[in-house]
């Protein structure tokens, strides 16, 4: 299963690790410090919009124009049909 992160950006429900919130006028600091290192490593991927929600999966960290609440929502769906 795939879940859609907005524009043409699906990742594979497997893949993914975590899903934050980024909605904050500032960044906490552990936040601030994977996007850098993700940008470092080249990881770092931004799907078109303003930034809602932080998605880490095993390879890539992408910036979400969705909120992290409705991709959660998508997440549960997919994951109660299995992988």
């Amino acid at each position: 299963m795939y879940l859609h992160l907005g524009g043409d950006t699906v990742v594979r429900m497997r893949d993914v690790i975590a899903i934050l919130n980024a909605e904050n006028s500032s960044p906490a600091p552990d936040l601030k410090h994977l996007l850098e290192g993700a940008q470092k490593r080249g990881a770092l991927k931004r799907v078109t919009g303003e930034m809602k929600a932080v998605i880490v999966t095993n390879g890539d960290v992408y910036l979400s124009p969705i909120s992290s609440t409705t991709l959660k929502k998508r997440a549960d769906y997919l994951a109660a049909f299995g992988d």
